[in-house]
């Protein structure tokens, strides 16, 4: 075992500081830690076996487990060049361009993968369990449900991670629940999938921010009474990939009658990245329950045969939040 100094200081005691890392072929990871992030990265596969985040930097949470890749996988080499870690087939040159390069930083994560016609990289995938906290990514869904970038990838009660990617060619995330789970409504992991270069795009870049994302309240920066507040206010915004709609949590059941209270939090959230507010997870999923889709407290789902008495209601209030907070009159007039 040995440790490897990645920034400016060894973090110890929980006092700020830079980046360690423990480099461990036995166990074929390396342990990275700093004052806001806490990431055991595998060296079997490009990826991470376990991630928790610190939107604060004060402390180190449970690390939510993630998932290995389906096997077999494709057997890689991974090699440390600086503060990265680089991943390469068995026996290639260590000067040719890798898979996929990670590097963890104070307060950030970036990929890096790299087109070659001798090692093509499969996507990077994030398979997070949700025993820990239920893993979501937020911003604007595509039909197939992936997520276009920008986008926030949120732990609860850990903090949140803003997402971008270049080139500009690079739009969208994967996000589905996880395969051989126990059906939509009790998935037991979300699957998110980074995409590596291709021949047209051949060098693809994820930044991933630690952020804070909550309204602005005077006074509460230094007073540690709020610190959930500041981590925790995206928590109840969760998007479910299989319904394309806010839900219980990612992995869960959507129902029309708790579309209200995220409207509640929607109307408050500052926006989550350049374009994109909380308000249009809120309209996303009044326009698929107006485009024919149902939800729980609907007829025809989770065995309700008419609508719950709170059901209609609910809609109407997440719409008048979402016309207040919005101002889109256009929407307004249509529905």
């Amino acid at each position: 075992m040995a440790v490897f100094l990645l920034g400016q200081a060894v973090l110890a005691n929980g006092a700020p500081g830079g980046v360690s890392c423990v480099w461990e072929p036995a166990t074929q990871s390396a342990h990275i830690t700093s004052d806001y992030l806490d990431a055991t990265v595998s060296l079997a596969y490009p990826g991470f076996t376990g991630l928790s985040v610190d939107s604060l930097g004060k402390q180190h949470f449970p690390q939510v487990t993630m998932r290995a890749p389906a096997k077999p996988w494709r057997a890689v080499q991974a090699t440390r060049h600086g503060g990265w870690i680089e991943y390469r087939r068995p026996g290639a040159a260590g000067s040719g361009p890798p898979r996929w390069a990670l590097e963890i930083g104070r307060q950030e994560i970036r990929l890096e993968s790299h087109w070659s016609a001798d090692d093509p990289p499969e996507p990077l995938v994030l398979e997070a369990e949700n025993s820990i906290c239920h893993v979501t990514l937020l911003g604007r869904m595509e039909p197939d449900g992936s997520v276009q970038l920008p986008a926030i990838m949120h732990f609860p009660d850990q903090g949140s991670f803003r997402i971008s990617a270049t080139p500009k060619a690079i739009k969208a995330l994967g996000y589905a629940t996880g395969p051989g789970d126990m059906g939509a409504n009790q998935a037991k992991a979300v699957k998110i999938t980074f995409p590596g270069a291709t021949r047209d795009i051949p060098v693809v870049k994820y930044r991933w921010e630690v952020v804070t994302i909550h309204p602005k309240v005077a006074g509460i920066g230094a007073d540690a009474r709020f610190d959930g507040f500041r981590r925790d206010w995206l928590n109840m915004l969760q998007l479910s990939p299989h319904w394309r709609m806010l839900a219980n949590h990612a992995a869960s059941d959507t129902c029309a009658f708790c579309y209200y209270e995220y409207a509640d939090i929607a109307e408050s959230t500052p926006a989550l990245v350049k374009g994109v507010t909380a308000l249009e997870l809120v309209r996303q999923t009044l326009d698929r329950i107006m485009g024919g889709s149902n939800a729980y407290g609907m007829p025809g789902h989770g065995g309700f045969p008419e609508f719950s008495a709170d059901t209609l209601p609910s809609l109407l209030i997440a719409a008048q939040a979402y016309i207040a907070g919005s101002k889109d009159h256009r929407w307004l007039a249509t529905n």
